[in-house]
């Protein structure tokens, strides 16, 4: 009976741990593999290059893409929004409506969209 309660809590550890066992196990294969790198910080990439299958790296690359949009997307809205609250409010000194801002800033991205 207290095999079945260690047992269980190692199953545990493992469930609430699983992604970081994903990142840490080819981290330290990556580590062994490639110590002869200069820089340890390109032994995953290598170890993702050599050892995948190209569907996998695809699914790979289809997933990092989206993410990179998306982060791009946020400082883009980031930008705007500094823009219209801080630079044009403050610095030309005029008090626009937020109907208005939100009007330029979408004039704006359309302009950026556009070049």
């Amino acid at each position: 009976m207290r095999h079945s309660n260690g047992f269980r809590a190692f199953v545990g550890v493992i469930w609430v741990f699983r992604f970081a066992f994903l990142w840490i196990f080819p981290g330290m294969a990556a580590g062994g593999l490639y110590k002869h790198l200069p820089a340890l910080d390109h032994a995953v990439p290598k170890l993702i290059v050599q050892y995948t299958s190209r569907a996998a790296f695809g699914l790979l690359i289809c997933g990092l893409l989206p993410a990179e949009m998306s982060a791009i997307e946020g400082y883009l809205n980031s930008v705007a929004t500094i823009f219209a609250d801080y630079i044009y409010n403050g610095f030309f000194g005029r008090c626009a409506s937020f109907r208005y801002t939100v009007q330029m800033v979408l004039e704006r991205q359309e302009f950026r969209l556009s070049v």
